[in-house]
């Protein structure tokens, strides 16, 4: 018996209802222990805005390696790492404000993501059956035969919730680190989108 494979996408718009930031902390020395205790110095402040609530810490790592200036060896350079989510969008401004202050060498962010994306990758499961249906329908049509039953079903898998529009604004830079500034940079959530991908095989009648 002939068969048909085809394969459906189903994409499913959502608003974002958590926010990432990414944040880098540095600090360099003629010695490594002070370069380590340079860089805990700049962020011994930091635990009261991580500890604040809708504030999650998803990561925290830290590497100390050589620094090099102009070619040669100068020291030692420690750097912390953050990855933040935070739960509650409305929070998000005063958030990187209080990081700004703290002037790190960097801050990427916001990157939107749903924090359950369940609803979501469920609906875009059945649009992407769907179209595989639909798309077998047509190649059967084309034929002139009937479409059978479904042999087989496969995952591709889904995406993970990708943001669309404008790309987020990156914080950092020179900072004139208050939160009305930062609130001039449109913090507001953004619009994610989840794609799930299907192959289907169908016989053909």
């Amino acid at each position: 018996m002939a068969e048909v494979v085809t394969t459906g996408t189903g994409q499913v718009p959502r608003t974002a209802d958590r926010a990432v930031l990414t944040v880098v902390f540095s600090a360099v020395a003629a010695e490594r222990q002070q370069a380590i205790a340079d860089l805990a110095a700049r962020v011994s402040g930091l635990e009261t805005t991580l500890g604040a609530e809708h504030v999650e810490v998803a990561s925290r790592t830290l590497s100390v390696r050589p620094h090099v200036a102009d070619g040669a060896p100068a020291g030692s350079r420690a750097v912390q790492h953050f990855m933040l989510r935070v739960a509650d969008p409305a929070a998000l401004e005063q958030l990187a404000a209080e990081l700004i202050d703290a002037e790190p060498e960097r801050l990427d962010g916001p990157r939107w993501e749903l924090s359950d994306p369940t609803e979501a990758t469920d609906e875009a499961q059945r649009l992407a059956v769907h179209d595989a249906r639909r798309r077998a329908e047509s190649y059967a049509d084309a034929l002139g035969v009937r479409l059978g039953e479904l042999v087989r079903l496969s995952d591709v898998g889904a995406d993970r919730p990708r943001a669309s529009g404008p790309a987020a604004p990156q914080l950092g830079g020179a900072s004139r680190g208050t939160a009305a500034h930062v609130r001039e940079l449109d913090l507001t959530p953004g619009e994610v989108t989840v794609t799930v991908v299907c192959n289907a095989t169908w016989n053909l009648a």
